[in-house]
């Protein structure tokens, strides 16, 4: 019994063998169905590869394999193409027929293979019977010789011939006259048996013809279409005629005298086609855009804003019982819409506790916590503030919008965390103090702030900073990171 590989070879040597079938373009169904790689979707992810192209080869092909039957390197050789790398997918055998291709050595059809056999079986009856059909001594067409390559003779009459006559006194023809065609670049000689002879004349030809053909080299690429050339490939030219750049990105092709035989031999490389077929399915970032963004007319009614975040301005709350202000003075953490407890659990075990992190497992902690956290807390004077961890900084919108907060930190006014941590009561004065280091040791800077508040501006009336570099800087760096943050500069 044959072999599919032995079968679908069979089936290329039958199209290409047929004089009846077309040469498949890029503009037929079987180049759209096969020329993209295999790809196994979601709904044949429990069946495997195989039913994907089972299902693509009866619909292309039809039950009885008669539809759809073109020849050429876009044709039955792109299927079969399509075919061998399907096949290298790993959900194309089961696990039994895994093993047994093994113990065989490749020598083998497993059931899917079988399956896919049947359809080329009957795509090769189909192109049998097809010829079959085909008059008894019929020829394929034979392409049309060109008439500048060569003499021709034509033979308008047939002489009669008179048997008593000898070869030896067979007169010789009279000579031939010439006659020219008005503009033309051939010369007709007629003889007296009435018999056409076309010579080649040694006119040169106009030089349009051969501009045109330099011209349209590019149009020949896999890449180009009708209306609009290839923008990848390259022709410049050279001391030995002109060199070729394919979009492929291969190493470039000498055109010798500048013919184009090297180059069409370039486009039917494997390693082109690959390229080639990668590069229809990429999309040229161009193509997003419908007029350049740079030439568009300025919209004087469209500004840029800074996001405030989450207020009491932006986010009225009628029926709250604490305002965000509150929240923002109260909380510990800057970390939030996470639980900490299981995160630790998660990255150190479930009998560890936070109090007893080393300061490198600390460090990990907070960076997971940062990595981790959909929205956090900001402390920058007039601008304290909830944000999104995604929040865009600057967005532009309408000068008469009254929003001016940007779209994802709108969006923390539909998450649970956000809401319940607003509503939830902390601890405060003489409470304060039972509340975990752990959280203290998070935002160091607001809890001595918090408990040192007074002292602080008692002391810098004073004047006991002035030979304190140190602490003068540390409270001009935050100031600074509140203006920069305010005009949405960079930190």
């Amino acid at each position: 019994m044959p072999l599919l590989n032995d079968v679908m070879k069979e089936a290329l040597r039958l199209f290409e063998g047929c004089p009846m079938i077309a040469t498949a373009t890029c503009a037929d169904e079987i180049y759209k169905t096969f020329s993209r790689p295999p790809y196994l979707p979601p709904e044949d992810a429990d069946d495997g590869m195989w039913m994907t192209a089972n299902q693509k080869l009866e619909d292309l092909f039809g039950r009885d394999g008669q539809k759809n039957i073109l020849k050429g390197p876009e044709g039955i050789a792109l299927v079969i193409d399509w075919i061998n790398k399907a096949r290298k997918h790993p959900s194309w055998d089961s696990p039994v027929d895994k093993e047994r291709r093994l113990h065989k050595k490749g020598n083998f059809d497993s059931g899917s293979d079988l399956l896919i056999k049947v359809k080329f079986e009957r795509i090769c009856t189909s192109v049998e019977e097809l010829q079959e059909s085909l008059p008894t001594g019929s020829q394929p067409a034979q392409p049309i010789p060109n008439r500048s390559n060569g003499i021709k003779r034509w033979i308008v009459s047939n002489s009669t011939l008179d048997l008593n006559v000898s070869v030896a006194e067979e007169p010789k023809p009279p000579p031939k006259r010439q006659q020219k065609v008005a503009g033309g670049s051939t010369t007709i000689l007629i003889s007296s048996e009435d018999e056409i002879v076309f010579v080649k004349s040694n006119v040169k030809g106009s030089k349009t013809g051969k501009n045109s053909k330099k011209k349209n080299m590019i149009d020949l690429c896999p890449l180009s279409k009708p209306d609009q050339p290839c923008i990848r490939c390259k022709v410049e030219p050279h001391e030995k005629g002109k060199i070729f750049t394919c979009h492929c990105g291969a190493s470039p092709v000498t055109l010798r005298r500048g013919r184009i035989e090297a180059a069409q031999v370039h486009w039917k490389s494997a390693m082109c086609k690959n390229a080639t077929a990668a590069l229809r399915t990429n999309t040229l970032l161009s193509t997003y855009f419908v007029k350049d963004p740079a030439l568009q007319p300025v919209n004087k009614n469209i500004i840029d804003t800074v996001c405030l975040g989450l207020t009491d301005e932006t986010w009225v709350r009628p029926r709250a019982t604490q305002t965000i202000a509150q929240f923002m003075e109260s909380t510990c953490t800057i970390y939030c819409g996470i639980d900490r407890h299981k995160l630790c659990k998660e990255l150190f075990g479930p009998d560890i506790r936070e109090n007893d992190l080393i300061p490198s497992q600390k460090a990990q902690f907070l960076a997971t916590m940062d990595a981790r956290g959909t929205w956090v807390v900001k402390r920058n004077g007039d601008r304290n503030a909830i944000y999104s961890t995604s929040c865009e900084k600057t967005f532009k919108r309408h000068k008469k919008d009254p929003t001016q907060t940007c779209k994802p930190c709108l969006d923390l006014k539909e998450v649970d965390s956000v809401v319940s941590a607003i509503n939830h009561k902390y601890a405060d004065n003489d409470n304060f103090k039972f509340t975990p280091t752990t959280l203290l040791g998070i935002d160091t800077y607001h809890t001595l702030r918090r408990k040192h508040l007074e002292k602080l501006s008692l002391m810098a009336k004073k004047g006991l900073f002035q030979n304190r570099e140190a602490m003068k800087g540390m409270i001009m760096g935050c100031s600074i990171r509140a203006e920069r943050e305010e005009a949405g500069k960079s930190l």
